[in-house]
C-alpha cells in the first residue's frame, strides 16, 4: 500500500518491501570458544516514506525495518534464545544525478554478541544497538539505449498544445548500490561497548515501471566488530522484492 501527494514544491513518495536473509557470523580470537553460526530462517520487511523536490534532484527519506532472525547453532556449542525479533531505522538524504546518485544516511542497527554463560559451551546471542553514519553511491543504467549503459532516460520531456509535460520511462532499470558506514555510537553490553572496524553494503536492483515501480533486489553486507576479547565477522547475502510509488 503506497501513495503520492503532489504539490508545487515537490511530492511525497512511499513503498514497501521484503527480503530473505542468509547471514553467517564468525566469532574468533576467543580461545576455545571460537565458532561460526549460520542463519536458519531470517527475513525482514520494511516501509519507506519520503519527500522529493520538484526537479527530482533532492530527496529525504526515512525507512523503518522489522527483522526476524532464527540462528542455527554450531554442533560444537549449545545456544539459547536463537530467535530474535528487532527493529532498525534510517534517515537518508539523496542527490540524484544522470548516471549516479549520491547519498548520506543515518542508520540505527543491531550487532550480535554471544554472552558466555555458566559453561564454556553454552551461549546466548544478544543484539546490541549501534548507530552509524553512511556515505553511498548508486550507479544507474536504463534499457532504452543498450549501447550506452549509463544513459539517463528516466524522464522524457515533450510538448503539446497545453504546454510542457513529463512522461516516465517504463523500461527496465538496473541500479548498483555501494555504501560505507562509520560507527557513531554503541550501547554497552555487560559493561563493554561494541567497536566496529568495518561495515560495508552492496546491492543490485532490477526494477520496472514508471510512476508505479516494482522489482527484485540482491543484498550483500560485510561487518567486522569487536566486543570483549572477541572479534565478530558477519557476511550477509540475501534478496527480495519491493513495491514503490512515485519513488
Amino acid at each position: 500500500m503506497s501513495f503520492s501527494i503532489e504539490s508545487t514544491a515537490g511530492s511525497l513518495f512511499g513503498g514497501v518491501g521484503g527480503d530473505y536473509l542468509n547471514p553467517r557470523i564468525e566469532r574468533s580470537e576467543a580461545g576455545s570458544s571460537s565458532f561460526s553460526t549460520a542463519s536458519e530462517l531470517s527475513y525482514q520487511g520494511y516501509v519507506t516514506l519520503g519527500y522529493q523536490g520538484r526537479k527530482k534532484k533532492h530527496s529525504l527519506r526515512g525507512t523503518y525495518m522489522q527483522k526476524f532472525f532464527e540462528l542455527e547453532a554450531p554442533t560444537t556449542r549449545t545456544f539459547s534464545e536463537l530467535e530474535h525479533d528487532f527493529v532498525s531505522y534510517s534517515v537518508m538524504y539523496n542527490y540524484s544525478g544522470k548516471s549516479l546518485d549520491f547519498y548520506l544516511e543515518y542508520l540505527n542497527d543491531s550487532a550480535f554478541i554471544f554472552e558466555n554463560q555458566q559453561f564454556i559451551t553454552t551461549f546466548t546471542p544478544t543484539p546490541v544497538e549501534n548507530t552509524f553514519g553512511g556515505i553511498g553511491l548508486r550507479l544507474k543504467a536504463y534499457s532504452d539505449k543498450p549501447h550506452n549503459l549509463f544513459s539517463y532516460m528516466k524522464y522524457r520531456n515533450y510538448k503539446d498544445s497545453r504546454g510542457s509535460k513529463v512522461s516516465y520511462n517504463k523500461g527496465f532499470r538496473l541500479i548498483l548500490d555501494f555504501a560505507y558506514y562509520q560507527q557513531i555510537s554503541s550501547e554497552e553490553a555487560f559493561g563493554l561497548e561494541v567497536e566496529y572496524k568495518t561495515k560495508l553494503k552492496a546491492g543490485l536492483k532490477i526494477e520496472k515501471g514508471g510512476f508505479f515501480n516494482y522489482g527484485l533486489k540482491l543484498n550483500f553486507i560485510s561487518e567486522e566488530y569487536e566486543w570483549e576479547d572477541d572479534t565478530y565477522t558477519l557476511i550477509d547475502v540475501g534478496g527480495g522484492i519491493f513495491l514503490k510509488f512515485n519513488y
